[in-house]
Formats: C-alpha cells, sequence, structure tokens
C-alpha cells in the first residue's frame, strides 16, 4: 500500500469482498486457485479503453482511459460469512458499476451456478482529495488485516520492539476458523517485493520510522523525487 502511494500516488479506492459460501465454493482450494485468473481477467478489463473497443467488454465506458489493475487481497473464514476474501484494488470512478457487472458474470461462470448479486460486494469511495482518498484507504487496510498474527513486533529508532497492534492501530484480535489453502493471501506483480527493490524503495517499518507509519508520507516523498529528477535531467542539458 505505502509502496503503491509512492510509486504511483494512487490510493486503494475500492473494497472487494467475496463470499465463497453464497457461491457455492466450499472448497478453500479451489477459491485460491481461481483469485489469480480473476484479476488476470480484471487487469485486462481495465487495460482496454477507447481506441480498443471490444465485444465482449461492451458494459466498459467506452470513453474510459486505461487503468492499471493494483490490487492486494486476503482469505478469511469468519464466524458469520464463513470463507471470504477482502480485495483492496483501484478503479476509475466512471467505471465501478461496470466492473462490478464483470466481475459478477466471471465469478458466475467460474462456479457454474446463478449465484445472489449480494455474494459480491463492491464498495467504492470517490477520491476528491489526497488526504481523505488515503484515509478510507487505511481504514480498510486496518480491517483487512485484523486478523493477522499479533505475536510479533518491529524496531523504532528508540530500540524498542513496538507491536503489531501499537503500530498499526488495530482493532483487538479477532479469532476465526482456519483457512484451508496454502496461499492466505495475494499482491499484485506491480507492487511486488521485487519491484519494491528496484525502486530503491524504503518503507517506515524499514526505516524504524515507526510513528510516520499512516502519515501519509508518500505523497510529499514521490513528489520530492520527481522534482529532483527533472532538476537533474534540467542541469545535464547545460553546457557547464
Amino acid at each position: 500500500m505505502s509502496f503503491m502511494n509512492w510509486q504511483y500516488s494512487r490510493v486503494f479506492n475500492t473494497h472487494v469482498t467475496l463470499t465463497f459460501s453464497k457461491m457455492c465454493i466450499g472448497d478453500h482450494r479451489e477459491a485460491a486457485r481461481l483469485m489469480p485468473h480473476w484479476n488476470k481477467e480484471m487487469k485486462r478489463w481495465l487495460a482496454i479503453g477507447p481506441d480498443k473497443s471490444r465485444k465482449r467488454w461492451k458494459k466498459r465506458v467506452r470513453a474510459a482511459e486505461p487503468s492499471p489493475h493494483l490490487w492486494v487481497y486476503v482469505f478469511e473464514n469468519g464466524r458469520d460469512k464463513g470463507f471470504h476474501a477482502h480485495q483492496l484494488c483501484c478503479v476509475p470512478d466512471s467505471q465501478v458499476k461496470a466492473f462490478e457487472a464483470h466481475t459478477l458474470a466471471w465469478w458466475r461462470r467460474e462456479a457454474w451456478i446463478d449465484f445472489p448479486a449480494d455474494a459480491i460486494e463492491v464498495r467504492h469511495c470517490r477520491t476528491y482529495d489526497e488526504k481523505s482518498g488515503y484515509e478510507r484507504q487505511v481504514e480498510w487496510f486496518r480491517y483487512l488485516i485484523k486478523s493477522a498474527a499479533r505475536d510479533f513486533g518491529y524496531f523504532g529508532l528508540d530500540g524498542q520492539v513496538h507491536s503489531v497492534d501499537e503500530i498499526f492501530k488495530l482493532a483487538p484480535y479477532w479469532e476465526t476458523n482456519p483457512v484451508y489453502s496454502p496461499r492466505l493471501h495475494g499482491i499484485c506483480h506491480e507492487l511486488s517485493m521485487k519491484k519494491r527493490r528496484e525502486a530503491g524503495f524504503v518503507s517506515k517499518l524499514g526505516s524504524c520510522e515507526l510513528d510516520e507509519v499512516y502519515s501519509g508520507w508518500e505523497f510529499d516523498a514521490r513528489r520530492e523525487r520527481i522534482k529532483a529528477e527533472e532538476t537533474a535531467a534540467f542541469l545535464a542539458t547545460l553546457n557547464i
């Protein structure tokens, strides 16, 4: 999440909940197998612009600009919903309804059943300004990791270990049923550890500046980085 803000100046503006119990997909491993295929399809779908109109994407708004599919998801086996997934991603405001319809149609094809539409919930937050979009993203991120392990922490600049609960400001631990899948979460290639290393990204966890984790520092850092790159490019053109 932090790297996405730093690298792309985007925020997660959409929270998708997939309730597999309502889709009659009871096998956790099967759901885990399907998640990458769905995200691959949505990546292709979001990449289509007005210059590449295709019949199969007829519900997509024609005036839409191509958009990268940036996402992260987790599996959870809740007490009320049963086995389900939460995914954060980026969807253009004009594409939300079409995104929801395409997602519903795709999962119905894979489940081989016309399950109820409420099996998939798409919550979208229109981003009016950087601060409000960032705050909503953080709220959703904290919800995603509510059932994560809490038995470890990180060193701060004070030399002390600070708990995950303290750093990420988490609610009390949610005890949930086990997920029977070797994969408990997923993240797109564009936000992977490899991409972060190649970009030279260092998070506030990595630099031990734990008080800055939710400060929104990423956007200022990006602006400063771009300004420095522009200055360097300009100086390179001077015959000094």
